[in-house]
């Protein structure tokens, strides 16, 4: 299921950890901080199944041949470390960020007016890297990838790439917007021991992301 010009909600909550009264002092920039992130992201799309495949989903089945709309939400909690590795002061940054997340996916279902909506929590490690260009204290340009793995009654997958930029007009308070390409993985949903037809969830989102970011 692939769907473009989604807007993606986030709320991202950063405290700064002082290396040292010197870098609390520079405009209180940090070489590691702890982020607390909110993301949501939703989206629809279809897909046809032959004669020969069906999908078993929240208790019913889907034989086809048929044409399946779906609708689904993606709801992503993380807790991070954001470690810099180069100069706090500096006009630029490249940072590690790693920690865990939790990722709860709505999948809504519906062909020739059977309806069936069922969802699934999973939580794990994430990982993610990004470079960030300061030219100027109230402002920053940036590039993020992150990735997580998610374990429960299915295992998933989320991956995204971002590149936005940060305006902080009253700060502490920021304002974010961007772009984000979002790619979701979720296991298959059949008992088992039966078909593995149509047997996992791919869920890709693109379009604009838009948020706020509070810094301590």
């Amino acid at each position: 299921m692939n769907d473009s010009g989604v807007i993606f909600p986030s709320l991202r909550i950063t405290h700064l950890l002082s290396d040292s009264a010197e870098t609390e002092s520079e405009n209180k920039k940090s070489r590691l901080a702890i982020e607390f992130n909110l993301d949501y992201a939703s989206g629809s799309g279809s897909e046809s199944i032959s004669s020969s495949q069906f999908i078993n989903f929240g208790g019913s089945r889907f034989d086809g041949p048929a044409e399946i709309r779906g609708r689904g939400d993606l709801y992503v909690a993380s807790l991070l470390v954001r470690k810099r590795l180069n100069n706090p002061a500096s006009f630029y940054g490249i940072d590690l960020l790693g920690g865990v997340s939790l990722q709860k996916f709505d999948l809504r279902l519906d062909s020739d007016g059977v309806v069936v909506e069922d969802g699934m929590t999973t939580g794990g490690p994430m990982v993610g890297v990004q470079f960030s260009v300061m030219p100027y204290s109230w402002g920053e340009l940036y590039l993020r990838a992150m990735g997580a793995l998610g374990f429960g009654g299915l295992d998933s997958k989320l991956g995204w790439g971002e590149v936005g930029i940060t305006i902080r007009p009253y700060p502490p308070l920021g304002i974010m917007g961007g772009y984000r390409s979002l790619s979701y993985w979720q296991g298959s949903m059949y008992p088992s021991g039966t078909s593995p037809n149509v047997a996992e969830i791919t869920f890709g989102l693109n379009g604009p992301v838009v948020g706020l970011q509070l810094e301590f």
